[in-house]
């Protein structure tokens, strides 16, 4: 971390031009966001109009700099835009980053907002007054934050809200993985005869309420048999076909096991019906990302730890990230190296590649993993 990561956060002072800038015949300025068309500028302190909207938070510097021209665009996204599936949280300042207090989706809203700090999960910090700003402008712009930004079901996301025909509008052999014929081309184009599809989970006998309705399964598996087996695995994730090739290379994912009375059968029988998928009677290899099998444990630290730890050492290395303050950043910066190692992020990050590594091996070796 430097001084030039810090130099990408900025504050801004909302809907207020400075004196004698941006008035014309006795008129202020007005500008308007551009919302396929995001502009860039890394000056502090920039005065200017925030806008929310259900897809994004964009702020539109009052004035323009030379800088504008010369800086990395997207075509939906500008350096000041933040799309609010991207903020992770929002908290309330005093018109500085001094003091601020954390705002929580179904928390109390107060009656004055003076300004507001986004930390996105880009690590994207970004720093709003709106000490200048007429009254209630911040506390409207915090609360359609916190309402958009947040919503209490995911189809109230802007993708499901908008609703614009896209799978009508792409080609015909773009497979999208969402009808069962769809995955019936897969796999043939797979040609793996071996495995079959079963929409069981699209009814009222559905038993992996995660998944969706088309589950591809070894084809000497009944329906029935996986109904069973679900009360065995966490959310009843049982091992199902995701990737193979005609010479016996197949990738499957399941839940974790639960300690059961009958778990270790489940999960053997199982297995055994996966081995029947593979020409040559090949065992699967099992990989356990988190939890063990009860079979044959996993050797002590060789899974990650559960999702309660990762996300807290997420959350120390978001901390880390975004530094609020100047005096927090070189705090931070001295201590860098010790902080990562702290939130053993990294160790978990390259256990995932080893994770990889290993899957892909087995893989090239033509075995089931």
């Amino acid at each position: 971390m430097n001084e030039k990561n810090l130099a990408g956060n900025f504050k801004s002072y909302i809907n207020v031009s400075p004196k004698n800038n941006g008035e014309k015949n006795g008129s202020v300025q007005e500008v308007n966001p551009k919302l396929l068309n995001g502009k860039c500028d890394r000056d502090h302190g920039r005065f200017g109009s925030l806008f929310v909207t259900n897809y994004k938070l964009s702020f539109v510097p009052l004035e323009r700099s030379q800088d504008d021209e010369c800086s990395q665009r997207n075509i939906l996204l500008g350096p000041y835009d933040a799309a609010l599936t991207s903020v992770g949280a929002v908290w309330l300042t005093d018109g500085g980053p001094a003091r601020r207090r954390r705002l929580m989706p179904k928390g109390d809203m107060p009656g004055k907002v003076k300004g507001l700090q986004v930390i996105c999960k880009n690590m994207k910090v970004l720093t709003f007054s709106f000490v200048n700003s007429p009254i209630g402008h911040g506390r409207r712009v915090a609360m359609a934050l916190i309402h958009h930004a947040f919503p209490k079901r995911h189809d109230l996301l802007f993708a499901f809200e908008v609703k614009e025909p896209y799978y009508p509008t792409l080609p015909s052999d773009l497979n999208m993985f969402i009808r069962p014929g769809d995955w019936k081309r897969e796999l043939e184009r797979c040609e793996c005869p071996h495995w079959r599809i079963t929409c069981i989970n699209g009814t009222s006998d559905a038993f992996m309420l995660t998944a969706g309705e088309t589950l591809i399964v070894p084809s000497s598996v009944l329906d029935y048999n996986l109904m069973e087996s679900a009360r065995h695995f966490r959310s009843g994730r049982v091992p199902v076909w995701v990737w193979g090739r005609p010479a016996g290379a197949a990738l499957l994912r399941s839940g974790e096991l639960l300690p059961t009375d009958h778990s270790a059968t489940a999960e053997s029988v199982l297995l055994e019906q996966v081995r029947r998928s593979h020409p040559k009677l090949t065992p699967p290899h099992v990989i356990h990302l988190c939890g063990t099998s009860l079979a044959a444990p996993a050797a002590a630290g060789a899974v990650l730890p559960p999702l309660a730890a990762l996300q807290a050492s997420y959350n120390k290395l978001v901390e880390l990230c975004t530094p609020t303050t100047l005096g927090g950043f070189w705090v931070q910066d001295s201590q860098y190296y010790s902080l990562m190692e702290a939130s053993r992020w990294l160790r978990h990050v390259a256990r995932c590649i080893a994770f990889a590594d290993d899957a892909a091996r087995h893989l090239a070796g033509n075995a089931m993993v």
